[in-house]
């Protein structure tokens, strides 16, 4: 067989494939542009690999998911950056400044009062308790993605508060 028609059927196999690939990124990162844009880049890794072995599409899934995971955490990352970055220190003590500080803290607490008892065990533990994201998911009996995922949920509309 060819080079080149090696690639026509690894091609073709890729295409019958990339609605199931682009659903299943779609699912973790909750984007459909994302998704296809991890598709895509699932599809050149794969082509470029010149290695690979002729495994099929659970090969191709494992990219998929690999990728898109990837792509979730640095997601979470940024936002979580960015958030830090609009947190800005007290850096005087003049008195408007405090009573704006005061008023966000009243926000930022009913926001954290709105969640549900899980979310808001998960951000207290990890954010407030400094614990780590595994201790959070041991105590709350749930997966170290979970507990991540519960923590930025809670980071999400706090902030959201705080900007309305």
């Amino acid at each position: 067989m060819s080079r080149s028609t090696s690639q026509d059927s690894d091609f073709d196999l890729f295409q019958q494939a990339r609605p199931d690939l682009i659903a299943m990124a779609e699912r973790i990162l909750g984007s459909r542009a994302l998704a296809e844009e991890v598709v895509q880049d699932s599809w050149l890794r794969w082509r470029d690999n010149a290695s690979r072995a002729r495994v099929g599409q659970a090969f191709v899934r494992t990219i998929v998911r690999n990728l898109a995971l990837d792509r979730l955490r640095k997601e979470r990352a940024e936002a979580s950056r960015r958030l830090v970055a609009e947190v800005k220190p007290i850096s005087t003590t003049c008195s408007e400044e405090i009573l704006i500080h005061r008023q966000h803290l009243a926000i930022a607490s009913t926001a954290l009062a709105e969640l549900a008892p899980r979310t808001r065990r998960a951000f207290e533990l990890r954010r407030l308790e400094g614990r780590s994201l595994a201790e959070v998911a041991a105590e709350l009996d749930v997966s170290v993605p979970r507990a991540h995922q519960l923590v930025c949920r809670a980071l999400a509309h706090i902030a959201q508060s705080l900007k309305e």
